[in-house]
C-alpha cells in the first residue's frame, strides 16, 4: 500500500501564521503538521534555543534502531549540510531527540515548480534561467562529492509571488537527502526508491557504474519539460517510463511547442545522450550552452499569457491533504488538465525537507537494492546525440506526484536570507467561570459523531480539530487531547501509561454528541457560572439523621457493589491467540482466503510473486507464482475457481486458475493499480488505479473494459463492495473521503469524509456498516450505508491498515502497522480489546469460515494464523 500524503494551511509567513501547538520534542515546539512522506512527518516548528521558525523533519521511529540506516542517515546529512551554495536549501542540524531521526532545516515562502507547469510551459528565457540556477547547485553538490539523483520539477522552488515566479525569481533546488555520496554508498536499500524514473539516466537503469552525469541527464530532462509543458517520454506505466529512456530517441522540442528555436534540440540531445560519455561534463556547460542559444534567439512575437499559480504550505516530501487542504489532482498532460482557481491568500510558508527516501505515493519510481533493469535487462542499442526517430506523440502520463486541489505539488522549500519572528504564543485558557471544551473523542473504543452529510460532487473538506496539547509517542502524531485513565499500548508506545493521561490521535471531525457515561471516560465536571438570583434557603436537617442516612447509604452501596462481583460479571473481550506462523515471500502486502478457509493466497511485493499456502500445515500447496511487478490487492472468486492480483509496477490484473496454480490471463489496464473488488456472483472485477484516480470495471468472462473509467478521489487503494453488489466502496486515500458508486450506473452517488488517509474497508455482512481504517488518523470511521453518514469513530492506534470482519459481523479485526499489533473490535458494544501482538509490520488480516484470524507481516516475511479466545 502506499503511503501517505498532508500540506497545511494557507497563508501568511512563518512569522505572522497563527501557531497550532502540537507539542514539544526535545528542544523544538512542534506548531503543526505541513508534511508527510514515505520516509518521515515535516513540522512547521519553533526552536527554542536559538529563537527561530525551522522545519522538523522527523524519520519513523523504527528506522533509529536500524544501525545500517542511523550510519548513512548521519554520514549523508552531515555531507548535505556542508552545502553552502545559494540556490541550495540550507541545513540546520540533523541527529537523534527520544530515538527519533530528525533534521532541522530553514523554513521559507514558495512555489515549486511542478505546480507552475501544470500551468503550461514556460518562456525559453525563463526556462534557461530556472536550469542555470539549479546548475550552479548541482555543479556546486559534485565538487564537494553529491550527485543529487532525484532533480524534477517538484524539486525545484520558485521564490516570490505566484504570479510573478513565471518571468523571475530565485530558485532553490530541494530535497537533497536522496543524494549520494560519489564512490561511496547510499541510504538507497531495498524498498526505498533511488528517483523519479521520468528523469533517470540510463545507466541507472540498468545498474551500470554511474557518475555526476545522472545528474546532467535529468537537468536536460527537465529543461525540455519547462519548454515543451510534458516530460521528454510519454508512457502509461513505470516500465514503459524505462523502456522509453532506454530505446526510444531523444524527442526535439522544436518539433513539439511553438516558437522554440531547432538549436535546443542540439542541446537537449546532448544532455540526454544515452552514454554519459556523449553527454555534457557538468550541468554548469548545459546552462552555457543554453544562454549562449538565447544570444541569438529571436522571440515569438505573441508569447503565452503567463499563467497565476495558487498557493498553499507545502513540504518536499509530502503526499497527502492535511485538515482544511482541499483535495488532490493527478498530474496529466497540459492539454488534458482542468482550470484551477487562484485563492486570493498571501504567500505560503514552505518546508524545506530534504527527504531521505523517495515518497511512497504512487510515481515513477525504481525501487531495488540497485537499479532497476529495463524489460529485457539491457538496452537494444545506444542513441546517441543525433539520433533521429518518431516523433513523440501526447498520451496520458501518469502521475509522479500527489499535487493539491490549489494547484501546488507538496515540495521542498528553502528561505530567502530574512529575520524571521516567532509565531504568537498559544491562546490563553479560558476564563474559570466558562465551561471547559469537552474532549472531541475517547483514546479507545467509540464515540458517536454526529452524521456527516456526503456531498456529490466530489469532495468536501474536513473542519480542522481545535485545541491540542502534548505530543504523543506517536511519530505521525496530530493534534490530540488529554484523557483519563490508563490505556493498554502496544510495542513501541509509551511504557508506563497509567503515570499520565493517555494522550490519543484524535480525526477531524465536526463538534461530537455529549460523551455517553460508561466508557471508561473522565466525565467532563459541569462550571457554574455567575446568576443575579438569591440563594434558596433550605431547612435544617438534624445531625444524627445526617451520620444514619450516611451509614445506611454506604451499607448499601457495599451490599450491590458485592453483588455485582459475584454474580453480575461482565463478560470477557474477545482477544487472540497466535497458535503458528508461517513464512511467505519478500514484503508479503496482502492475503485472501479460499472459500472454505484452507487455502491462503498471499502477494508479495518484492518477489513478485503470489504464495499458495495450506492454511492447517503452512506448507506452500505450489511453488511461488509469478503474476508481474509489485503485486498487491489479491481477491478469490466465490466458488474459489480463480484468484485475482493487481500488479502496480506492471499496471495490470493477473487472473490465476486456482486448480493449477497458473497464471490464465492478464488484463492490462496502466498505471498504478491497486485496490480490487469483486462482485458478489463474480461476473464484474473493479481495479482502483491510484496515480489516475479512477476505477476501472472488467467483465470477468472476456477479461475486457466495460465502459469508460470512474473518476473519484486521489490515490483509491483499497475498496470493498455491497452483499448486494450494488454499491461499490472506494477510500481515497489522498482526498480524505469515501466515493460511494452505484454499480449498476457507474456513477458516484456520494463523496463521505472520513478520517487521515483512508486505506482499508469493509462491509458489514448485512451491508448496513461500512469500516474504514484512516492510517494518518490512527482511527476507524464507521459509515451508515443507507445514509451514507459517518455515524462514530474508533481510536485504534498508530497506523490502522489491515481490516476484515468475522463472518457474522460481530469482531472487527484491525492491524496496526507500525505498533505491530491487532485489535479487536465488537461491533455490538463497540468494546476495544486490548493490543495483541502481531507479526512485524501486520498490513494485512482475513478471517477464516471457522474463526482462525491470519495476520500477514510486511517487515516479517510471514503470516501469523490466530485463534479468537476470552480474556
Amino acid at each position: 500500500m502506499g503511503a501517505d500524503p498532508v500540506v497545511g494551511p494557507t497563508g501568511g509567513s512563518a512569522a505572522d501564521e497563527p501557531t497550532r501547538i502540537i507539542g514539544m520534542f526535545g528542544h523544538y515546539r512542534l506548531d503543526e503538521v505541513i508534511g508527510r512522506g514515505g520516509m518521515g512527518v515535516v513540522y512547521r516548528a519553533y526552536d527554542t534555543r536559538r529563537n527561530r521558525v525551522v522545519a522538523i523533519k522527523r524519520m519513523p521511529r523504527h528506522l533509529a534502531t536500524d544501525e545500517e540506516f542511523r550510519t548513512r542517515f548521519q554520514r549523508e546529512s552531515a555531507l548535505a549540510a556542508k552545502l553552502r551554495e545559494p540556490h541550495v536549501v540550507p541545513i540546520h542540524d540533523y541527529g537523534e531527540i527520544d530515538g527519533q531521526l530528525y533534521i532541522d532545516m530553514r523554513l521559507v515562502e514558495g512555489v515549486d515548480l511542478g505546480t507552475v507547469l501544470r500551468k503550461g510551459p514556460l518562456t525559453l528565457p525563463r526556462a534557461v534561467d530556472i536550469v542555470s540556477q539549479i546548475a550552479d547547485a548541482l555543479d556546486a553538490a559534485h565538487e564537494d562529492g553529491l550527485v543529487h539523483r532525484d532533480v524534477k520539477p517538484s524539486n525545484i522552488l520558485l521564490v516570490g509571488k505566484p504570479e510573478q515566479v513565471v518571468e523571475r525569481g530565485f530558485a532553490y533546488l530541494t530535497d537533497f537527502g536522496v543524494a549520494a555520496n560519489i564512490g561511496g554508498s547510499t541510504l538507497s536499500r531495498p524498498g526505498l526508491a533511488l528517483g523519479t524514473a521520468s528523469y533517470m539516466a540510463p545507466e541507472r537503469m540498468v545498474g551500470e557504474p554511474w557518475d555526476h552525469r545522472v545528474d546532467v541527464y535529468s537537468l536536460a530532462c527537465l529543461l525540455f519539460e519547462i519548454v515543451v509543458g510534458h516530460k521528454p517520454y510519454l508512457a502509461d506505466d513505470l516500465l514503459g517510463q524505462l523502456q522509453a529512456h532506454l530505446n526510444r530517441p531523444i524527442p526535439r522540442p522544436s518539433e513539439l511547442a511553438d516558437g522554440v528555436p531547432p538549436g535546443l534540440d542540439d542541446i537537449i540531445a546532448t544532455g540526454m545522450a544515452k552514454k554519459a560519455a556523449d553527454r555534457y561534463d557538468s550541468c554548469g556547460a548545459l546552462a552555457a550552452a543554453a544562454r549562449e542559444l538565447l544570444e541569438t534567439w529571436t522571440p515569438p512575437v505573441a508569447p503565452a499569457v503567463a499563467p497565476v499559480i495558487a498557493e498553499s504550505t507545502l513540504t518536499a516530501d509530502a503526499l497527502r491533504p492535511v485538515a482544511g487542504s482541499a483535495p488532490p489532482t493527478t498530474t496529466a498532460d497540459a492539454s488534458s488538465l482542468p482550470p484551477v482557481e487562484t485563492p486570493s491568500v498571501a504567500a505560503p510558508a514552505v518546508a524545506a525537507a530534504p527527504s531521505s527516501g523517495a515518497d511512497s505515493a504512487p510515481e515513477d519510481t525504481v525501487t531495488s537494492s540497485g537499479e532497476v533493469p529495463a524489460a529485457d535487462g539491457t538496452p537494444s542499442g545506444p542513441v546517441g546525440p543525433d539520433s533521429s526517430g518518431p516523433r513523440v506523440t501526447l498520451s496520458k502520463a501518469p502521475a509522479e506526484e500527489t499535487v493539491t486541489a490549489s494547484g501546488e505539488t507538496p515540495v521542498a522549500v528553502p528561505e530567502p536570507p530574512t529575520e524571521v519572528q516567532p509565531p504568537p504564543p498559544p491562546p490563553a485558557p479560558p476564563e474559570p467561570t466558562e465551561r471547559p471544551p469537552a474532549p472531541e473523542a475517547p483514546q479507545q473504543g467509540f464515540w458517536e459523531t454526529p452524521a456527516t452529510a456526503a456531498t456529490t460532487p466530489h469532495p468536501p473538506v474536513a473542519p480542522a480539530t481545535t485545541g491540542p496539547t502534548d505530543l504523543g509517542d506517536d511519530p505521525l502524531a496530530g493534534p490530540t487531547w488529554k484523557l483519563a485513565g490508563p490505556a493498554p499500548r502496544p510495542a513501541g508506545w509509551p511504557a508506563d501509561p497509567g503515570s499520565d493521561p493517555t494522550v490519543v490521535t484524535i480525526p477531524r471531525r465536526p463538534t461530537p454528541a455529549p460523551v455517553l457515561p460508561g466508557r471508561g471516560f473522565e466525565p467532563e465536571a459541569a462550571v457554574s457560572g455567575p446568576t443575579d438570583r438569591a440563594p434558596r434557603r433550605r431547612k435544617r436537617t438534624s445531625p444524627l439523621l445526617i451520620v444514619i442516612g450516611s451509614v445506611l447509604s454506604a451499607l448499601a452501596v457495599a451490599g450491590v457493589i458485592m453483588l455485582a462481583l459475584f454474580v453480575f460479571q461482565p463478560p470477557a473481550r474477545p482477544v487472540l491467540t497466535t497458535v503458528a506462523t508461517f513464512t511467505t515471500g519478500a514484503a508479503p502486502a496482502e492475503i485472501a482466503l479460499s472459500p472454505d478457509g484452507s487455502r491462503a493466497y498471499i502477494t508479495n511485493k518484492d518477489a513478485g510473486t503470489l504464495s499458495v499456502l495450506d492454511t492447517a500445515t503452512g506448507e506452500p500447496v505450489a511453488a511461488p507464482i509469478p503474476v508481474g511487478a509489485l503485486p498487491n490487492s489479491v481477491r478469490v472468486s466465490a466458488d474459489g475457481s480463480r484468484v485475482f492480483v493487481t500488479t502496480t509496477g506492471s499496471g495490470t490484473v493477473t487472473i490465476v486458475d486456482a486448480a493449477t496454480n497458473t497464471v490464465a490471463a492478464t488484463v492490462p489496464i496502466g498505471g498504478f493499480v491497486d485496490g480490487i473488488a469483486l462482485s458478489p456472483d463474480g461476473t464484474r472485477l473493479y481495479a482502483g488505479v491510484a496515480d489516475r484516480g479512477e476505477i476501472v470495471t472488467i467483465d470477468v468472462a472476456t477479461t475486457r473494459r466495460i465502459g469508460r473509467p470512474i473518476k473519484v478521489g486521489d490515490q483509491p487503494y483499497g475498496m470493498d463492495i455491497s452483499p448486494d453488489g450494488r454499491r461499490l466502496y472506494v477510500p481515497n486515500f489522498g482526498t480524505d473521503d469515501v466515493s460511494v458508486i452505484d454499480t449498476q450506473t457507474g456513477a458516484v452517488v456520494a463523496t463521505v469524509p472520513v478520517g487521515d488517509a483512508p486505506l482499508g474497508a469493509v462491509v458489514s455482512p448485512d451491508g448496513s456498516r461500512l469500516y474504514v481504517t484512516n492510517q494518518d488518523g490512527g482511527t476507524v470511521s464507521i459509515l451508515d450505508t443507507a445514509t451514507n453518514a459517518v455515524i462514530g469513530t474508533v481510536a485504534i492506534g498508530p497506523s490502522p491498515v489491515g481490516i476484515a470482519l468475522s463472518r457474522d459481523g460481530g469482531q472487527l479485526y484491525v492491524t496496526g502497522r507500525d505498533g505491530d499489533f491487532v485489535r479487536v473490535l465488537t461491533t455490538g458494544d463497540r468494546s476495544l480489546s486490548e493490543p495483541v501482538a502481531a507479526p512485524a509490520g501486520p498490513v494485512a488480516i482475513a478471517v477464516a469460515p471457522d474463526g482462525r484470524v491470519l495476520v500477514v507481516g510486511e517487515r516479517a516475511d510471514a503470516v501469523s494464523v490466530m485463534r479468537p479466545g476470552r480474556a
